[in-house]
C-alpha cells in the first residue's frame, strides 16, 4: 500500500504509551496539497485501491480536495485513512490488532506491540 506518514523514529524494544500516541490530534499543514500530490503521483501508474493516504482525523475538517480525487475515493480507487492514534495507524498498515496492555504490563500474543516489544 502506498503510504502518506512520515514515520517518527520509534523506541522497537518498549511501545509508546498509548496516551502519547495522539495522533489525531496533530494536524498537519497544507495537508490537501500532500495528498493531491500523492495522488497525483498514483493516478499514472492506475489506481487500483491499494493507495492511499493516513492522515490525523482532525485534518478531516480541512479537507478541500479536487473533484477527480473525490471521485477516485468514492469509487474505492483511492483511499483517505484518518486516524486518532498510533495503533490506529499500526492496525491499518498492518492488519494486526495494535494490542493495549494487560494489568501485568504484558500486550496480547499476536498484537503488533507485543511482537515490536519482544523481537
Amino acid at each position: 500500500m502506498c503510504r502518506g506518514v512520515e514515520s517518527a523514529e520509534l523506541e522497537r524494544k518498549k511501545p509508546w504509551p498509548a496516551e502519547e500516541c495522539a495522533f489525531g490530534e496533530k494536524a498537519v499543514g497544507a495537508i490537501n496539497e500532500k495528498i493531491e500530490g500523492f495522488f497525483d503521483i498514483c493516478e499514472p501508474r492506475g489506481l487500483r485501491g491499494n493507495q492511499g493516504v493516513v492522515i490525523p482525523a482532525s485534518n478531516v475538517s480541512d479537507l478541500m480536495l479536487r473533484t477527480d480525487l473525490i471521485e477516485a475515493v468514492t469509487a474505492g480507487r483511492f483511499r483517505v485513512y484518518p486516524v486518532e492514534t498510533i495503533d490506529q495507524c499500526t492496525e491499518l498498515l498492518t492488519g494486526l490488532p495494535a494490542g493495549e496492555r494487560d494489568e501485568e504490563g504484558n500486550f496480547p500474543e499476536g498484537s503488533f506491540n507485543r511482537k515490536s516489544a519482544t523481537d
